[in-house]
């Protein structure tokens, strides 16, 4: 047991012996670099700080940082190096140990920096797309180009030409304006330029315009080129880049093993960094997987109509193999005649089946249909009668039966045509009735007689009222005559009797 509380006491003595061996520095509260002046010609100096082996120093917003030699740093030779234009500028310093840790609290200051001026002021600045550019001045070896959103300077960069492209190194955000400024450069030991004026904001990037003749055709998206664009966005079910100015949407669906539907689709131009340079064309798209059947066409049946009268097809439309019945009805005074396309036809070669029936039938096989009804007025002689009945009057004939007047009446059927009657005997005083003495019965011959048939006119058949009734009148007053003259002759005889017995 008591080894054990030996063993113990012994751990923790020597671990208070190893805590007190670290050196306290680590534990060390940090102080001020001591002593930090500025010369009018911007010689930066400072007392050695305990511990340190090396210092670091940031001028301007950590735009020029660098490791001075001792205890002393030029900043005004530092800002001319780096070719910084004129302005105030802040500065830190601290003390770091070999690993740049630091022991020292930071140092802040601030350095008024006048650049020298010996070259002209750059002129004529103004942006192409996202490269910036500008006149070149004399004597210049190269220019420091800053570039603004704002007030803030987002960067800067040192070329020799009088352009710089800024399109990859800095991400323009939409709605930001952006400006620029250039400092011509002079040869080592000689004074640039100085600071020129901010250049215009970038325009017309954010003025969108609609993408135009934006159009689908068999499954395919086209448009007319944008300009100031190098390529375009479509987001359709994914994100795709077209080649050119068309897009093959059935091949991105179907390539993206998309099932069929409708799909909506978002259209952009853009620049070669992906910024926009159109307004967004949204639309959608109705898309039918290449193994599934397309949805069956569907055919319209067109009326038209030649006359008076209606015509109506039921159904109107219909897909393939669809029966369509056509229905006609006359108006007045007018009759159906036939249903007719051109030339008789159906689009497609199909003939009318019974076209000239007012009520038949045909079979859609795949084409859209225009058919005529013709109507026609109707012919005199199916013209509705003016008045009575509605009945035409039968034919009839009459006879003169004998020639003391008497008539007799029957129809065509009953009626025996004139050259085939029978002779008719004319008699004078009634049978049984004496005659006078030394007369003699007389016999006519059915020529001598007045049995006349005479047709009475039927209005069916084209006739006249009027003629039948002359022709009647004259039937009975040549019937009349011949009475006449068979009394004349008989009185004659009769009287030749009595002469010759006197």
């Amino acid at each position: 047991m008591k080894s054990i509380v030996y063993r113990t006491v012994s751990a923790l003595l020597c671990m208070v012996l190893f805590c007190a061996g670290i050196s306290i520095t680590a534990f060390a509260e940090q102080e001020e670099i001591q002593n930090v002046s500025l010369s009018e010609d911007g010689v930066l100096t400072w007392d050695p700080y305990e511990g340190a082996t090396r210092y670091w120093i940031i001028l301007g917003s950590s735009s020029v940082a660098f490791r001075p030699e001792g205890t002393s740093a030029n900043l005004y030779e530092k800002a001319l190096e780096n070719n910084l234009p004129s302005g105030t500028y802040s500065f830190s310093l601290v003390a770091c140990d070999d690993s740049w840790n630091n022991l020292s609290l930071t140092y802040s200051g601030q350095f008024e920096f006048v650049a020298p001026i010996g070259l002209d002021e750059v002129k004529g600045l103004y942006w192409d797309g996202k490269t910036a550019r500008w006149d070149a001045v004399e004597g210049a070896v190269g220019y420091m180009v800053y570039v603004y959103s704002g007030d803030n300077c987002n960067i800067n960069d040192y070329v020799e030409e009088t352009s710089c492209d800024f399109s990859e190194s800095i991400s323009f955000v939409l709605g930001n304006d952006y400006s620029f400024a250039v400092m011509a450069i002079a040869e080592s030991g000689g004074a640039n330029g100085p600071m020129s004026a901010k250049s215009d904001t970038i325009p017309g990037w954010f003025e969108y315009k609609d993408i135009q003749n934006v159009k689908i055709e068999n499954g395919v998206l086209s448009w007319d080129p944008f300009e100031g664009a190098s390529r375009y966005w479509l987001i359709m079910g994914g994100a795709w880049e077209p080649e050119g100015t068309s897009a093959d949407l059935d091949k991105l669906l179907a390539d993206g093993g998309f099932e069929s539907g409708t799909y909506s689709f978002d259209l952009v131009a853009c620049l070669d960094d992906w910024t926009n340079l159109s307004k967004h064309y949204k639309g959608t798209y109705e898309y039918v997987k290449s193994d599934e059947e397309p949805p069956a066409p569907v055919y319209n049946t067109t009326i038209v109509v030649q006359g008076r009268g209606t015509a109506t097809a039921t159904p109107e439309s219909g897909e393939d193999g669809t029966v369509v019945t056509l229905t006609a009805t006359p108006g007045e005074g007018y009759r159906f005649v036939h249903w007719v396309r051109q030339a008789g036809m159906l689009s497609g070669g199909l003939e009318i089946p019974s076209a000239e029936s007012a009520t038949t039938a045909f079979v859609i096989t795949g084409f859209n249909v225009t058919v005529a009804a013709v109507f026609e007025p109707l012919p005199p002689e199916e013209s509705e009668p003016e008045s009575g009945s509605g009945e035409p009057e039968e034919s009839f004939v009459e006879s003169i039966a004998d020639v003391s007047g008497t008539e007799e009446a029957s129809s065509p059927e009953e009626s025996a045509p004139a050259e085939e009657s029978a002779p008719v005997e004319v008699s004078g005083p009634d049978e049984g009735s004496a005659l006078p003495e030394g007369s003699e019965p007389v016999e006519t011959s059915a020529a001598e007689t007045s049995d006349v048939i005479v047709p009475v006119d039927n209005p069916e058949k084209g006739g006249s009222n009027g003629t039948t009734v002359a022709l009647i009148i004259v039937s009975v007053i040549l019937g009349l005559v011949l009475a006449a003259g068979g009394v004349f002759a008989f009185m004659h005889f009769r009287n030749r009797k009595l002469d010759a017995k006197k």
